[in-house]
């Protein structure tokens, strides 16, 4: 499989389609970055091994290893990012970007023309990273996590990019 190298200028990380060996990775940036809200191992198993339909997972890695993963789900005109962790140790050098680009990219060339993803109401800096990046609030889902928080739903338009990849690329 190639690599992918759509780092932004501060990263100098590769975005690349998971593979099995990237499980424990996954897993672990799963428990350090979504605490509660953490998948459990089968089901990052499952979405690796595209047992999942419609479901695509993408890992950043940094100096040779596994730092960061987005969860995309690509169905019609809309896809959805279900998750995006970045390692604490390795936030602001521009993964989370990369990663999101990659997100979009992949969504585009399956045909998406709009990507949705829900924010905690109370995460601000997560928030503030996608109002950045172009997401505009789209509605509310009162009581959406775990423990009765309120999710924030944002939407951006994708620009579709003429068949030059494909969402098998990532």
């Amino acid at each position: 499989m190639t690599l992918r190298d759509v780092s932004s200028p501060g990263s100098s990380g590769t975005v690349r389609r998971a593979t099995a060996a990237d499980v424990e990775a996954v897993v672990r940036l799963e428990k350090v970055c979504l605490g509660d809200d953490a998948w459990s191992r089968g089901l990052v198993e499952q979405g690796i091994a595209a047992q999942l339909p419609t479901v695509g997972y993408l890992v950043a890695e940094l100096e040779g290893s596994v730092v960061g993963h987005a969860v995309a789900s690509d169905a019609g005109d809309d896809a959805e990012l279900q998750r995006i962790a970045v390692d604490p140790a390795y936030r602001r050098r521009g993964l989370a970007s990369d990663l999101l680009a990659a997100v979009e990219a992949r969504a585009a060339a399956g045909g998406a023309t709009r990507l949705l993803l829900e924010v905690r109401v109370d995460n601000a800096t997560a928030a503030a990273f996608y109002e950045a990046q172009g997401f505009e609030e789209v509605g509310r889902r009162p009581g959406y996590y775990r423990d009765g928080a309120t999710a924030v739903v944002l939407g951006k338009t994708l620009g579709h990019r003429g068949g030059t990849a494909s969402s098998d690329d990532y």
